[in-house]
């Protein structure tokens, strides 16, 4: 099995609590998985779109807190995008997004893919530890996993 499939397999297997602040969820990890899967343009760049929900029951995610962002080995920070699925109008939905909604996901958060400067940099945010989940929601055909 080649190495960029096998992390695939293993990465969107998971569904992932990453931890605050921390180390986070290496960007060179995320952004193998993402070699194969679909992106689209967003902000002028290619992303991969991930579903992202708290892990507490009954409390919110709260976009601007969380603050998700890529910290890069120097220490320089870059915000992603994040945009909350209920404002995406119904018409534009995929059967992954509404799926990902019925299991609680919340917001998608766009992963620029194979951006050089956030090599080697961590996505991280500002809630505590495994207080969030992440998991990509698309397969390699675009059907739902």
């Amino acid at each position: 099995m080649k190495p960029a499939v096998a992390a695939l397999v293993v990465f969107l297997s998971a569904q992932t609590g990453f931890s605050a602040e921390e180390k986070g969820i290496p960007y060179n990890t995320i952004n193998l998985s993402m070699k194969v899967l679909k992106s689209e343009k967003v902000d002028g760049q290619k992303c991969v779109p991930w579903y992202v929900k708290s892990k507490k029951d009954g409390v919110p995610l709260d976009p601007d807190k969380a603050r998700f962002r890529v910290r890069t080995w120097d220490g320089d920070e870059h915000p992603l995008k994040i945009e909350p699925l209920a404002g995406i109008p119904k018409d534009r939905l995929s059967d992954a997004d509404k799926k990902r909604m019925d299991e609680g996901y919340t917001h998608l958060l766009w992963i620029p893919k194979s951006k050089k400067e956030f090599m080697d940099g961590d996505i991280v945010h500002s809630f505590g530890k495994d207080s969030v989940e992440m998991v990509q929601g698309r397969a390699i055909s675009g059907k739902i996993p």
